[in-house]
Parts: structure tokens; sequence; C-alpha cells
């Protein structure tokens, strides 16, 4: 199934479910319990992992898209833009080799495109 790393922390969750005092009965004895703890376990390794090689190519430059941001003071050319929580935009600056956070409403237009495209080369990106 997983590696036994995996397995073993699996079922040190599901015990500390199972003896933990504030966990109702319902839970303890579902049929599901395996299932979610699973689900819980692994989504998160897994995600943790595939974030820390997403953000490792944003840092060598091997990300796929680059971004084009319009604000009223400048335009910024050639950015990776890396996530967005709320109204704010994470974008990575590998020229700088700096993060910049900018709040969308401070964002006049945002232009993703992909990298080697004709117009993104065109645009000097």
């Amino acid at each position: 199934m997983g590696t036994p790393r995996r397995s073993n922390l699996t079922i040190v969750c599901v015990v500390a479910v199972t003896l933990s005092p504030v966990v109702p009965p319902s839970i303890k004895d579902s049929p599901w319990l395996i299932y979610v703890v699973l689900m819980l376990v692994y989504v998160s390794i897994a995600t943790n992992h595939l974030g820390a090689q997403r953000a490792q190519k944003v840092m060598r430059g091997e990300a796929k898209h680059v971004s084009t941001i319009r604000t009223e003071a400048e335009t910024l050319k050639g950015l990776i833009l890396i996530g967005r929580l709320g109204d704010t935009y994470a974008l990575w600056d590998p020229s700088r080799q700096a993060t910049i956070v900018l709040p969308a409403g401070d964002l006049n237009k945002l232009e993703i495109l992909q990298k080697g495209s004709a117009v993104a080369t065109k645009a000097g990106r």
C-alpha cells in the first residue's frame, strides 16, 4: 500500500482517534474512520510533496507560464503566479529572486502566457 513509515503513521492516527476521550463514539465506531484517516494523512503528505516540487521548479525558472501585471504605477513582466489567497496575488520575480505580494485591488490587468508561445516570445518574456 505505502511505505512502512506511512502505514505506521496511519495506524498511529487511527489508534489515537479510537483512544481519544474527546472523539464521539459514533466517529470511533464508524466504518469510514480508516478511509478518512488515510485520506487526511496521504492527501496532506502528497500536497506537501507536490507543493515543494512546484516551488523548486519556479525558483529554478522551469515554470510553464509567465505573467504580466499592469497596475496604476507600473507594468511588471516575466513574473510567475505562485498563488492567490483571498484578494491577494503572490508572484515570483525570477530576475530579482523575490516574491511580490499584490492586492487584487491594485491590479488593472493580469496576463498569463505559456512560456515559449509566440505571444510570450514576441512580448519579450
